[in-house]
């Protein structure tokens, strides 16, 4: 679901697009936009910039597409343009709605730190307390579910079962449990502690814990002890597929023109990728995120312990540039930047705060382009290209560049 590089293309070529939605037309809407006045911290030669990053991203197939930049103290720039429905021309605007995929993962990851802060749980607690039927359950700690170093097998990825149940019968409702099942059935991949391998059944996983240790499922979770204190009042965990209004619908983008994706139920991906969100709120959580507002100070340094992973390059038109991704607990770090990307059947999301600027950098887009070369995540250049024109070198690059074809994180969102 997120820091990935194929994901839905093998989804929704695969059964749920064509077979659902095969005559929806190729019609966009003409691009609307709104942005709010740059701040004195934001130069016009930056804005100007800025501007053309949410034109290339429009070109670069996404339907609709909203990015925002906040800067610490007051001020900042954002945009949105293009069109929030595939057919139809209702413009996106700051308040439409987004399906945001893996940066869920940041929320649950949040969760589970809290209760090793308050004493219900440690990162050393091994998995067989609650599922020990898994391989290796014996071996396996929250902490190595947090950072993806479990080696469980990942169902959620391309050519896994679950996919396949999702392509036949999109809005049918799964369980947890079932998700974990799959995996179980699936195999490891590797043995725990190895090497970093993305898999959203770890945080699936982790919801299922977070419920035996509380009595509650992570949706209620999420929203007590995290949208509700920080008044992220357009965001919600879904219990079904409809979306708040303003809505948006997602689209894979095959040739230039979009095809709307089929209304999906967000227990498919549950506490790994299920969560909606606004730019505005986005913005509010990448910071309190990045920050470690919501966690002791000794957890939230211990979060911060990553591992190499892959790289992102800047979108095509703007300086070119690679920067490196490594995975800490359920947070990633982009050339020091920190938060995650998200990409879900017909949507990409990237929501990150650079510490060392007091800079969040928000892009959502309701479209997932296509090319020749596989799944394009526009939303992860666009993101790049934005913290290069505001931060300059403050965010640290590589010249090892990103890898060619699918990625470690080869996923649906």
């Amino acid at each position: 679901m997120g820091l990935g590089r194929l994901g839905t293309a093998v989804l929704c070529c695969g059964g749920i697009l064509l077979a659902g939605c095969g005559g929806s037309s190729s019609k966009t809407a003409t691009s609307a936009t709104s942005r709010t006045a740059p701040p004195a911290s934001l130069t016009p030669a930056m804005t100007a910039q800025l501007d053309r990053v949410v034109a290339l991203g429009r070109q670069a197939g996404l339907p609709g597409v909203v990015a925002a930049v906040g800067v610490d103290g007051g001020g900042g720039w954002q945009q949105a343009a293009g069109s929030a429905t595939t057919p139809g021309n209702q413009p996106v605007t700051p308040a439409t709605h987004f399906r945001i995929g893996s940066i869920t993962k940041t929320f649950t990851g949040t969760v589970i730190l809290q209760l090793v802060d308050q004493g219900k749980l440690h990162l050393s607690d091994t998995l067989d307390r609650w599922e020990p039927r898994v391989q290796n359950a014996g071996g396996i700690t929250v902490e190595m579910l947090l950072n993806m170093t479990s080696g469980i097998a990942d169902e959620g990825g391309a050519g896994s079962t679950l996919l396949k149940e999702m392509a036949a019968q999109p809005t049918q409702p799964v369980t947890a449990q079932h998700i974990v099942d799959l995996a179980i059935a699936q195999g490891p991949h590797s043995p725990p502690g190895q090497s970093v391998y993305y898999s959203d059944t770890n945080f699936v996983i982790l919801g299922i814990i977070a419920q035996a240790v509380t009595g509650q499922p992570i949706g209620q979770l999420i929203t007590q002890r995290l949208i509700s204190p920080l008044g992220l009042s357009q965001t919600s965990y879904p219990s079904g597929p409809a979306m708040p209004a303003p809505a948006t619908t997602g689209a894979i983008v095959q040739n230039g023109k979009p095809i709307a994706v089929p209304a999906i139920d967000p227990s498919y991906f549950g506490a790994a990728g299920s969560m909606i969100s606004t730019v505005g709120d986005l913005t509010k959580w990448a910071r309190a995120l990045g920050t470690g507002a919501t966690l002791k100070p000794a957890t939230a340094r211990a979060r911060l312990s990553f591992r190499p992973l892959t790289a992102f390059t800047s979108l095509p038109g703007t300086p070119p540039a690679a920067v490196p991704v490594s995975y800490g607990l359920g947070v990633a770090n982009l050339g020091g930047l920190l938060g995650h990307n998200g990409i879900i059947p017909g949507y990409e999301a990237d929501a990150w705060y650079l510490p060392s600027r007091g800079i969040t950098v928000v892009v959502l887009g309701n479209g997932e382009p296509i090319t020749s070369a596989g799944l394009q995540q526009v939303t992860d250049e666009m993101a790049v290209s934005i913290a290069r024109i505001v931060a300059g070198s403050a965010v640290q690059t590589t010249t090892a560049g990103a890898p060619a074809g699918p990625g470690p994180l080869a996923h649906r969102g």
